[in-house]
C-alpha cells in the first residue's frame, strides 16, 4: 500500500514542479513552509520554460526574475529546479552559477541532499548520483545527466548545457565598482551565449536583486533583440510590478504580507539604508525619490515664465561639455548642458546626451548652441582631459566660440556632494521640456546610474557658479 502511495506521489511530483517543491521542502529547509502566491507562480513559469526543452522545442524567451531576499527564490530556482528537471529529462546537462564558487557549490550540494535522501530513493529509485563522479563542482546521475556549479569570478568553463541557471551573479559589496560590474556582465554574457547545447533550445534563467542600473539585469534589459520575460516583484507595490496583472496578487500593497510585512520592511529600510533597500527589496537601483540627488529638489519653469521673471533682462547662457566623443553605446555619452544664472538661481535650459565621434558632435554642437541661447558673451566649458583635447583643438581652430578648458577636481561623488546644498534649497530650475525626464532620472539614480555624463555637466556648472559667487558675495541663503 505504501509503495503504491509513493508511486502516485512520485508521478504527481514529476508532472508538477510546485508539488515537487512541497513534497521535498523539509529535506533542505527546516522551517515550516509559507507558500505565498509567488512561489507556485514562479514554479509554473520555470516549468513552462523547461517543458519546451523536454520537447526539444525552440526557446520562446529566457527568464529574468527580480525579487527580494527571503522569498525562497534560491531554493526554488537553484536547489529544487535542477532536481525536478532530471526527473523529466535525466540526461540534461545543467549549469548553475553564482557570483562566488562557494555560493554555487553550497546550493548544488543541497540539490544533491535531495537526491540522496531516503524519500527520493523510494520515489525515484532509477535516478541516483554516480559514485565515481560526485564532487562539489560537478556530479553526474546514473542516467547521463550532469550538474556543474560555478562561481562567475575567474571561472573557466567547458562543456555545453541544456539549462543555464543563474542566482545572484553580482556581489552586493562589488556593485559599486564599474570594473567588477563590467567583468561580471561580460562573463555572464559570454557564458549564456556560448555554453548552450543548442542556441535555439537551451533555456537560461537569472534570478537576482537589483543593485545598480548597469548590473546584469540592467544589461539584459538594455539589450536589443534579446527574448526575455521580465518578472519584477518588489516587496511593496511601486507601480513597477511585471507582469502588471500580478499587482492583483499583492495584499495591502505587499508581495508577501507574512514574511515581508510592514514591520520587517521598515526594519530592513533602517538597517540597509535607502539605497540598498531600494535595490534589494524594491528592485530599483535607487530610491523612487532619488539617491544622493532627490528628484523633487528640482524646480521647473518655462522660457516664457523666465522672461517674465527677468523683465526681459538679457541672460547669458553658458555651456558645459563632458566629452567621451565615441559612437560606441557601451561607453559613456558626450553630454552638453546649457545654463544661466539669475538671482542666485541656476536655470538649466537643456541637457543633451549623444554617442557621437568628434566630427559628428561638432555638427550637433553647432546646431545646439543657437537653439539654446548662444551669444558672443556665452562661454563653452570643456574638460581638458584625454577624450576632450582633440575636440578642444577643433573648436578653437574652426569656431570663434569663447572656449574655456578646465580639468575637474575630486571624484564624481565628491563633486556631487559639493552641489547638494544648492539643489536641496531649490535653486536649480529646469526649463520644461522632453529632456527633463532622462536628466532627472540620471541625477536621481546617481551614483548607481549607468551613465553619469549629464550629472557631471550639472556639477561643473553649479560648482563653477558657486566659486564665482563665493569670490564676490556668496550664494545668498534667502535668494
Amino acid at each position: 500500500m505504501k509503495h503504491d502511495i509513493d508511486k502516485v506521489k512520485a508521478q504527481l511530483c514529476k508532472r508538477d514542479f510546485f508539488k515537487f517543491v512541497q513534497e521535498f521542502w523539509s529535506i533542505t529547509i527546516p522551517e515550516e513552509p509559507v507558500y505565498n502566491w509567488h512561489i507556485p507562480y514562479l514554479c509554473k513559469e520555470l516549468q513552462i520554460a523547461a517543458e519546451r526543452v523536454f520537447r526539444n522545442e525552440p526557446n520562446e524567451y529566457d527568464l529574468l526574475i527580480n525579487i527580494p531576499p527571503g522569498t525562497t527564490k534560491t531554493t526554488i530556482s537553484i536547489v529544487m529546479f535542477p532536481v525536478w528537471i532530471w526527473l523529466n529529462m535525466p540526461e540534461a546537462r545543467i549549469l548553475t552559477l553564482n557570483y562566488s564558487a562557494t555560493g554555487a557549490t553550497d546550493k548544488s550540494s543541497l540539490s544533491k541532499d535531495i537526491i540522496k535522501s531516503e524519500k527520493f530513493k523510494r520515489y525515484f529509485p532509477e535516478l541516483q548520483i554516480r559514485p565515481d563522479i560526485d564532487n562539489k563542482e560537478t556530479y553526474k546521475n546514473t542516467r547521463g545527466g550532469e550538474r556543474v556549479a560555478k562561481g562567475l569570478k575567474g571561472s573557466v568553463l567547458s562543456g555545453h548545457y541544456h539549462f543555464i541557471l543563474v542566482d545572484d551573479p553580482l556581489n552586493i559589496t562589488e556593485a559599486e565598482s564599474k570594473i567588477k560590474r563590467l567583468t561580471t556582465n561580460s562573463m555572464l554574457n559570454k557564458i549564456t551565449t556560448t555554453r548552450k547545447v543548442n542556441k535555439k533550445i537551451t533555456f537560461t534563467s537569472i534570478i537576482m536583486q537589483r543593485l545598480h542600473e548597469d548590473d546584469p539585469a540592467g544589461m539584459l534589459l538594455a539589450k536589443e533583440g534579446v527574448k526575455i520575460k521580465h518578472i519584477n516583484l518588489p516587496a511593496r507595490d511601486n507601480g513597477k510590478i511585471k507582469p502588471a496583472h500580478l499587482r492583483t496578487k499583492y495584499k495591502n500593497g505587499l508581495l508577501d504580507p507574512v514574511r515581508l510585512d510592514e514591520r520587517v520592511l521598515s526594519e530592513q529600510l533602517v538597517g540597509l539604508g535607502s539605497y540598498d533597500y531600494a535595490g534589494q527589496f524594491q528592485q530599483e537601483p535607487a530610491p523612487d525619490d532619488g539617491g544622493m540627488i532627490k528628484k523633487d529638489w528640482f524646480q521647473y519653469t518655462t522660457l516664457t515664465e523666465l522672461n517674465s521673471i527677468t523683465n526681459g533682462k538679457h541672460l547669458i547662457w553658458n555651456y558645459e561639455i563632458d566629452g567621451a566623443f565615441t559612437s560606441n553605446k557601451e561607453n559613456a555619452q558626450t553630454a552638453i548642458l546649457a545654463w544661466a544664472e539669475f538671482r542666485n538661481r541656476i536655470y538649466i535650459r537643456n541637457v543633451l546626451g549623444v554617442w557621437e565621434e568628434t566630427n559628428d558632435f561638432l555638427k550637433t554642437l553647432l546646431d545646439y548652441l543657437p537653439q539654446n541661447g548662444y551669444t558672443n558673451e556665452s562661454r563653452v566649458y570643456i574638460e581638458n582631459k584625454a577624450s576632450g583635447i582633440t575636440m578642444l583643438q577643433v573648436l578653437r581652430d574652426q569656431t570663434k566660440m569663447n572656449i574655456i578648458s578646465e580639468a575637474p577636481k575630486g571624484s564624481k561623488e565628491e563633486r556631487v556632494k559639493g552641489i547638494l546644498p544648492i539643489l536641496e534649497s531649490g535653486r536649480c530650475v529646469l526649463i520644461k521640456g522632453e529632456w527633463n525626464e532622462s536628466f532627472v532620472n540620471q541625477c536621481g539614480t546617481f551614483p548607481r546610474a549607468k551613465l553619469k555624463d549629464k550629472v557631471d555637466c550639472l556639477t561643473a556648472a553649479i560648482n563653477r557658479l558657486s566659486a564665482s559667487k563665493n569670490e564676490v558675495q556668496g550664494w545668498s541663503i534667502l535668494g
